[in-house]
């Protein structure tokens, strides 16, 4: 079955404006994700993986933490080494 409904112009013109500013609205409330760099930081990496600071400590003193660098006492972890890291480790 088939039904055909001819709406007002006038109607169409708000119906248009009014779905056109939800749209907008909602697109404005998305904040835009910014690239993840190729080497990050301990905070970095416990935000890309959101886990706490602790867990990561904790990985690093076990020796079972992603690959990382150390570079006068800061730690640099190679973001595809965090992906593989989690790939190895995915059930």
């Amino acid at each position: 079955m088939q039904m055909n409904l001819e709406l007002p112009a006038e109607f169409q013109v708000e119906l248009r404006n009014s779905v056109t500013d939800i749209v907008a609205d909602a697109l404005q409330g998305i904040a835009p994700t910014k690239p993840v760099p190729e080497y990050l930081g301990k905070g970095d990496v416990c935000q890309y993986l959101n886990i706490s600071r602790n867990t990561l400590d904790t990985w690093i003193r076990k020796g079972t933490a992603p690959r990382y660098t150390l570079i006068g006492g800061t730690y640099r972890f190679k973001r595809s080494e965090v992906d593989k890291f989690m790939l190895d480790h995915s059930k």
